[in-house]
């Protein structure tokens, strides 16, 4: 028997997500759902910018943060829900949005041919996870995975397939 479930909101995560707190960039509240990374310049994990290049680690904010919080709540693995920016195919690899801030979009990897072993050390901190589904809930239900268009709340899994470029 198939279950059903509601559509989820951006910023919802399952069980097997690693929610931490950590520090706040000051003076900026962030919204739920927002694809994040470490600035280790800092200690702060900021919004997302649209530069992608060596940003990782990802987080995806669990719950919305005042401009006056020090704190907020990120999971920094596990599946959680966050905005699509543009087409997904199913199974593929996510990464900022260069377009949309705090948003994902399709990996793309950056110049021609093999990368060498820098390259691809590079490459992976682009990566933020992999794109599972959309956020219906029904993603094992055993139909096909549909492809993300923009605006689509999907679920990604956090990490998933760094390195293996």
């Amino acid at each position: 028997m198939v279950i059903a479930t509601a559509v989820a909101t951006v910023g919802s995560y399952h069980t097997d997500a690693k929610i931490n707190q950590v520090n706040k960039v000051a003076a900026t509240a962030v919204a739920m759902g927002v694809v994040t990374f470490h600035d280790p310049a800092d200690d702060t994990f900021k919004i997302s910018p649209t530069s992608q290049a060596g940003l990782a680690p990802f987080g995806v904010t669990t719950k919305a943060a005042a401009a006056a919080d020090a704190k907020m709540e990120v999971a920094l693995g596990g599946h959680v829900i966050v905005r699509a920016d543009g087409a997904i195919a199913p199974g593929n690899y996510v990464m900022a949005s260069a377009a949309t801030a705090g948003e994902v979009i399709e990996y793309t990897r950056t110049g021609a041919g093999a990368p060498t072993a820098l390259q691809a050390a590079d490459e992976f901190r682009r990566i933020i996870g992999r794109y599972v589904g959309k956020a219906t809930g029904n993603e094992r239900d055993g139909v096909t995975i549909t492809a993300a268009a923009d605006g689509d709340p999907i679920w990604i899994e956090l990490g998933a397939g760094q390195g293996g470029l």
